[in-house]
């Protein structure tokens, strides 16, 4: 089997199990999300970036989803940070690949090329950040607000974002225009899986928010719905995240996107986190089970 032939082989087991998990509005957000990475090349312009698009989303994936234990290959807890730690060196030196995982990024790396990028960094910023998450699998630690904002940055700006705008054809350089989308989309994601990130053994509140609102470790370690803390804590970021949300919306007339751009931002990535923080303030946490892990 060829590497084209084995990268599709794969891709089409990441889409599967990714459409097997959560509620049916997460599923069906699901589907339209693929349906969005399947045909973003076909856009006038884009068909080499489109190609890139979900070479670099699926490696990601299945390195993420092995990690967190959703993979329907089995990696030990105490054998995760070894794993991602090997992906590591493979992409610093792109030498003898051994693991599916180092094929689709040769296959990545090959994309990227051809689309005249270079996804090495930011490649190796999101392995590095997920190396974080397979070294406290299982472990609730909690962490301080500077260690997780380090591993949020290093994930969601320098790695997703710097990937992303060179994929729509934008600057890099581009990418402070999109902190405060990146940052909301982190206080999304952390609301969302919290449930599930507690299950796996994440920890995603900080050091000083535990004690600010009086959370403590005993409180994490079992269903949190009642907790006051908790609570208060999940609106209070849920407020947080609408601010970030207009600020960045109202920073996007002079950000001098591509128009492709600016209408896959809003659908991608602010619609869904806005509808979320919206319901958590008239809802409350107690309902909001909705991991699409």
């Amino acid at each position: 089997m060829d590497l084209k032939e084995r990268v599709v082989e794969i891709k089409g087991k990441i889409y599967r199990q990714m459409l097997d998990r959560g509620r049916l509005n997460i599923r069906l957000n699901t589907r339209a999300y693929i349906w969005g990475l399947k045909v973003f090349k076909y856009l006038p312009g884009y068909r080499a970036h489109g190609e890139l698009l979900e070479a670099f989303y699926i490696p990601m994936r299945y390195i993420d989803d092995l990690v967190d234990g959703d993979h329907d290959r089995e990696i030990p807890v105490e054998c995760r940070p070894d794993y991602v730690a090997g992906r590591i060196l493979f992409v610093r030196d792109l030498r003898n690949p051994s693991d599916e995982a180092d094929y689709l990024m040769m296959h990545c790396f090959e994309q990227a090329h051809l689309a005249g990028e270079d996804l090495r960094e930011e490649v190796l910023d999101i392995l590095g950040s997920l190396h974080f998450d397979a070294k406290r699998v299982g472990s609730r630690n909690i962490f301080t607000e500077a260690e997780l904002q380090n591993y949020f940055y290093m994930l969601d700006i320098r790695g997703t974002v710097r990937a992303a705008l060179k994929v729509f054809r934008e600057l890099p350089e581009k990418s402070p225009t999109l902190e405060s989308l990146a940052v909301a989309s982190r206080i999304y994601y952390n609301l969302r899986d919290f449930d599930e990130d507690l299950r796996v053994g994440y920890v995603n509140i900080s050091a000083e928010d535990c004690e600010r609102y009086g959370i403590g470790a005993s409180d994490l370690s079992r269903c949190h719905h009642n907790h006051a803390g908790v609570r208060q804590w999940f609106k209070d970021q849920a407020e947080r995240g609408l601010e970030l949300l207009a600020k960045h919306e109202a920073a996007q007339s002079s950000a001098g996107f591509r128009l492709v751009t600016r209408l896959a931002l809003p659908l991608i990535y602010v619609r869904l986190a806005k509808k979320f923080f919206e319901r958590v303030l008239r809802e409350g946490n107690g309902d909001l089970q909705l991991s699409s892990r």
